[in-house]
């Protein structure tokens, strides 16, 4: 997911500095394909984040420490029981969705791209 995350901003990084220097006039490079790749990747990490569930080792955001008792098996939650999701995991997938539109509708209107 990180990997992912950091491709779409580093081709949105070369695609707006490449912009901001042909903005004289002359062509610019638009990296499409690292940011829909990138795109794709965190996309489908965050999927994959959001079916895991929540990580049993980590009690109020902190990772919990074991004393030192026997260890304890503990019970497997119930089968009909969904496994919550992320929130934010949502918020920043339409984040990034919402930046991206907005960025290209910036390019239609400047006249920079024909559609």
């Amino acid at each position: 997911m990180k990997f992912g995350g950091w491709t779409c901003l580093i081709g949105g990084g070369i695609t707006l500095l490449t912009h901001a220097i042909a903005s004289g006039g002359g062509s610019y490079v638009v990296a499409w394909g690292a940011m829909l790749f990138g795109a794709a990747r965190f996309i489908r990490g965050a999927v994959a984040l959001s079916r895991l569930g929540p990580d049993p080792g980590v009690v109020g955001g902190e990772p919990s420490v074991a004393p030192a008792a026997p260890a304890q098996v503990l019970a497997p939650p119930p089968i009909d029981a969904p496994a919550p999701r992320p929130q934010w995991v949502l918020w920043g997938v339409v984040g990034v969705a919402v930046l991206l539109l907005a960025w290209l509708g910036l390019l239609i209107g400047s006249g920079k791209i024909q559609w």
